[in-house]
């Protein structure tokens, strides 16, 4: 489409944007959004044409949910809506690319979208669009969905399945844990049923594996990402992908027991993907021993 304009919306303008949606059948809905923009802390773009709203996407600086935004680190991208009639014409292409473009002026490094798993359409344009890791994978009461980053500072995570025993341990040593003995880290890995690898240039910067009996007991363990990278999404893309293999592993009419360990502090993020404190009215406090014997 030809001679359109993207424009900053004014708080003037705001009832503008009902020939985009009814904004009269969500009145809170339009109200919540309005007080955002007159505080701030969302930011409306619109596709024009010829003075014409025909679509609008938001950059949102604050939400209550830290897998959207992290101050001065990751912002969320919100409300991307283009008028029925003019859909399926790359308007929504374009504030894609317009809005990761500002974000990335702004100064951020992230930005993140939620997508519901029925929209099937918009997961593949934000995927195509470099929102490829997906940090969250879950529901709430409106619904199954996927909560998506893109990286805006250049950075492509890889993950892998191979790690050495001199990485191994120096992910280990790099969040102050103690390196393992070599034939037995190198027994570890060797014994792993699935480990997922992060890795930036070639270079591992995260680490998690997954030990079994094979029967329905599992433990996630090694959950280590190096701290130059943490609260970045590295974590939940490499957690996503255990449960997404664990998942697969199971046939219908079975179920396996999922046990890990949290470092202190780290059980809200697991408890994201599903896991439950303990103790708790069915489970007591979990417990470990290190058994350790001095060299001859």
């Amino acid at each position: 489409m030809h001679n359109y304009e993207i424009l900053k919306l004014k708080p003037e303008d705001y009832d503008k944007c009902s020939n985009i949606w009814d904004m009269g059948a969500k009145p809170e809905m339009a109200k919540h959004f309005y007080d955002q923009i007159v505080s701030g802390n969302r930011i409306i773009y619109i596709y024009a044409v010829d003075g014409e709203y025909l679509g609008e996407g938001s950059l949102v600086i604050e939400r209550d949910d830290p897998d959207y935004s992290i101050p001065e680190q990751r912002i969320y991208f919100s409300r991307l809506i283009v008028k029925k009639e003019y859909r399926n014409q790359g308007i929504g292409t374009i504030l894609i690319d317009y809005l990761c473009d500002k974000a990335a002026e702004m100064g951020y490094s992230e930005i993140s979208v939620g997508v519901d798993k029925v929209n099937e359409g918009a997961f593949r344009l934000y995927q195509r669009k470099g929102f490829d890791e997906i940090i969250f994978d879950g529901e709430d009461e409106t619904g199954s969905y996927y909560k998506l980053l893109k990286r805006l500072d250049g950075l492509e995570i890889v993950y892998s399945h191979e790690l050495t025993i001199e990485q191994y341990n120096d992910l280990r040593r790099s969040v102050g844990w103690n390196a393992v003995e070599y034939s037995l880290a190198e027994k570890g890995l060797k014994n792993t049923a699935y480990l997922i690898v992060a890795n930036i240039e070639s270079v591992p910067i995260g680490m998690a594996r997954v030990i079994t009996d094979y029967g329905y007991q599992v433990l996630i363990a090694d959950v280590v990402v190096h701290p130059d990278f943490q609260r970045k999404g590295v974590g939940k893309g490499m957690m996503s992908r255990i449960m997404k293999y664990l998942d697969e592993s199971i046939s219908p009419g079975q179920w396996k027991m999922i046990n890990l360990m949290a470092a202190h502090g780290k059980e809200p993020f697991y408890s994201e993907f599903g896991f439950i404190r303990r103790p708790n009215d069915t489970f007591g406090h979990g417990m470990t021993q290190t058994i350790e014997k001095e060299s001859a």
